[in-house]
Order: C-alpha cells, then structure tokens, then sequence
C-alpha cells in the first residue's frame, strides 16, 4: 500500500496549526511519506514539527531546511588552514563575517610584523618589554610593538593573522573575523 494509501486519504487535513493548515506538496518516495508545506516563521515551524510528533497519526516529522552555499573565502592559502574547517566557521561566516559589527582585538604576544595580510589592521600598540636583551630590539619600552622575529618565531604576528587577516582578497590566508583591528601588545621576546 504504502504511497497509494497516503494518496487516498489525507491524515492531515484538518490539521491546523497557528491557524494555518499544512498543504501537501507531493509524496516522497518513502512508505506514507509525503512533503507538507506552511507560511509559518521559523520557530513556528519548529513549534509545529514538535506538535506533529505528539500526534499518534504520525509517525515521523522533521522541518525540510533550507541549504544555502556556504561563504567561503578566496584567499590563495586558505585550503592549508584546516583548522578553520574544525572550528565550523564556513557556517559562522553565513551569519557574521565580522564586516557587520568589526571589534578590536588585543593581542598580547611577541608583536606584530609588517605583512601584506595584515595592511590596515593594526590600530596603535605597545612594546612593554624593558628588558633590552629579551626585547631584542635595542630599547625599552616604546611604541613600537614590532616583532623582530628569532627565537619569537612570530607567533604574534601568527596569531594577529588568525584573528584578523585581511580575508577574501585572493591572496594570503583568511582571517577569522573578515573586519576586526589589531592591538599589538609586546610582551614577549626572545
């Protein structure tokens, strides 16, 4: 019996919910299964598939979402970050980039370098190291949050890249927030 079954009759069809009754859009291929349609919002329709598990008449419901591509950037080198993929932010960036509400970002490392991936980013920073043989700059304390590099292996200027790259300018890699600043704080050296 099966889809013929669920063509004669019509289980549901004086199912209402938030006013509104469910409209049969075809039958699926599976036993007494079919594909119903409502103009509810989204948590309506969440409060509806809830509503319709209750029901001893059905045996299954289950929202029908809509897929959307997912927004991924063009940067040259994204494919090596895999870790980007773990932390699910192709889906995340479906929803914010970071270019609608950008923030600023302290990064409290070993500095920050000149990068073309991070041109535009840098607002400010600080150099807090007196030391002069860890700094490895020659000074003390200044302004100047700049990573000298060697033994710091520019994990500032790594993790500032992370935060905020420059993101979908078909070079480089992406930057986890697609608008964010910088803030360099030195506070390791060598």
């Amino acid at each position: 019996s099966g889809i013929s079954t669920l063509a004669e009759r019509e289980p549901l069809a004086s199912y209402q919910f938030a006013g509104q009754n469910l409209e049969r859009v075809r039958l699926l291929g599976l036993k007494e299964t079919a594909l119903y349609k409502s103009n509810l919002s989204p948590e309506e329709t969440l409060a509806l598939v809830a509503d319709l598990k209750q029901r001893s008449d059905v045996a299954y419901a289950q929202p029908n979402y809509i897929k959307y591509a997912l927004k991924i950037p063009n940067d040259e080198f994204y494919g090596i970050q895999w870790h980007y993929k773990a932390m699910n932010l192709e889906n995340a960036w479906d929803i914010e980039d970071g270019t609608t509400n950008p923030v600023t970002v302290a990064v409290v490392d070993t500095g920050l370098l000149a990068h073309p991936d991070l041109e535009g980013v840098n607002v400010g920073g600080y150099d807090f190291i007196s030391d002069t043989g860890t700094a490895g700059d020659g000074n003390g304390r200044d302004a100047n949050p700049t990573d000298i590099g060697g033994d710091s292996g520019y994990h500032g200027g790594h993790v500032a890249g992370t935060v905020a790259a420059r993101t979908n300018n078909g070079s480089g890699l992406a930057g986890v927030s697609w608008g964010a600043k910088i803030v360099p704080v030195r506070v390791l050296g060598n």
